[in-house]
């Protein structure tokens, strides 16, 4: 309601760290050749010309298990029957076993892989009907924030949008219903994202789970995070637990997060 993006979930930690360290490796390697420069990002085509018609080709082997492992995700129910935080995104704990076997209508036949270096980013846009009613999105290298907004005209009000979240790496995001097919979504080109409490939607729980984390930090929070974690969360460290009444009590940090060399595919 209220013109939010509805049908939104944010899996972190979906892919495990050497399997994203993989991926990376594949693509600033033997698949760097595949990216062609646009304005604001890099981006490479896997799976054929969406069209229409869609002209589909086979996937790269790895790709193809990526692919199965959403799938899977889905036909799990995974991204379908988180409860909905207080933030208004569903959430969920990731997968990436047991990727034989997906339903074929779940199980995405397309990528775009998308390379964005500090300072760039995506306008807002809909995927359009070349697509099927949702998209997947996994993040890799970095953290950044993702905006969602409800039509054309709101892009250009000057207005925030509906929701931004902090998509940290190796996340997965899924959208659907008018977060898809109405809503539009985009990455602003800016060097420094803005962590605040109440304009991204997420990041009082990311900021929450990294205060009761404690060392080690997650390597993109320590690189990325104006402020050292050590010296953010210090005061926290180890204490409380997701259930302890009173821990949303205490006060979240707001800062700027350094954007670095990202993909998303």
């Amino acid at each position: 309601g209220g013109g939010g993006a509805e049908s939104v979930w944010l899996v972190e930690d979906w892919l495990p760290a050497d399997v994203e360290q993989q991926i990376l490796a594949l693509l600033r390697g033997p698949h760097c050749g595949d990216f062609v420069q646009l304005r604001g990002k890099r981006t490479a085509r896997f799976g054929g010309d969406p069209g229409p018609p869609f002209a589909q080709e086979p996937l790269a082997p790895w790709l193809q298990q990526l692919c199965l492992a959403v799938g899977s995700s889905l036909d799990a129910g995974a991204l379908r029957l988180g409860a909905e935080s207080e933030d208004g995104v569903q959430s969920a704990g990731g997968v990436l076993a047991g990727v034989s076997e997906a339903s074929p209508c779940r199980t995405p036949n397309h990528v775009l892989v998308n390379q964005y270096r500090p300072g760039e980013g995506i306008m807002p846009h809909t995927d359009g009907p070349a697509y099927d009613r949702w998209a997947a999105i996994l993040s890799l290298g970095c953290a950044a924030v993702f905006d969602f907004w409800r039509d054309h005209a709101h892009t250009t009000s000057g207005s925030p949008p509906v929701r931004s979240l902090l998509l940290p790496p190796r996340s997965l995001l899924v959208f659907t219903g008018k977060a898809y097919s109405a809503h539009l979504h985009g990455i602003s080109a800016r060097r420094v994202d803005e962590l605040e409490e109440g304009r991204v939607g997420n990041w009082s729980r990311v900021a929450d789970r990294l205060r009761r984390q404690g060392r080690p930090y997650p390597e993109w929070a320590e690189r990325q995070l104006e402020v050292p974690p050590e010296q953010l969360f210090a005061s926290g460290e180890g204490q409380g637990d997701e259930g302890q009444p009173g821990a949303a009590a205490v006060a979240v940090p707001s800062l700027g997060l350094n954007r670095a060399d990202r993909f998303s595919l």
